[in-house]
């Protein structure tokens, strides 16, 4: 069973809809790409790296196809989260309380309107890192 596939039975198990990477350290264990700037996204179909155009080329050399999207937005990669919630109708989405600053978090739940934010995803993935 692969990283991804662990983390959506255990997203599935514990009833979440959507998981939000923001540190460093899950993204690259998630992704096996090493980033700075940007995000990591996983619904219950799709995967994606949500970063900006300076990591486009390595990360599309590094990350599976099968499992992760690579996107450089020009529109940012904060809207870029939002519009990919909405087009997945996602409503519910777990955040990295551990790792996320108050001022993300209040920034995400501003532009997120109608998305819950739950802050579990640090637990979520370090219970996969474990393993």
């Amino acid at each position: 069973m692969t990283k991804l596939q662990k983390l959506r039975a255990a997203m599935q198990q514990k009833n979440i809809s959507a998981v939000l990477a923001s540190s460093e350290v899950n993204q690259r264990y998630l992704t096996g790409f090493a980033f700075t700037d940007g995000y990591v996204l996983v619904t219950p179909t799709a995967g994606y790296l949500v970063t900006d155009f300076r990591y486009r080329e390595a990360a599309e050399a590094t990350v599976s196809p099968a499992d992760f999207t690579v996107l450089t937005p020009e529109i940012g990669t904060r809207a870029a989260i939002q519009g990919l919630l909405a087009d997945h109708g996602i409503t519910t989405l777990s955040v990295e309380g551990a790792t996320l600053s108050v001022d993300d978090f209040r920034y995400l739940e501003s532009l997120l309107k109608g998305v819950t934010l739950v802050p579990n995803a640090s637990e979520l993935i370090d219970d996969l890192r474990l393993y």
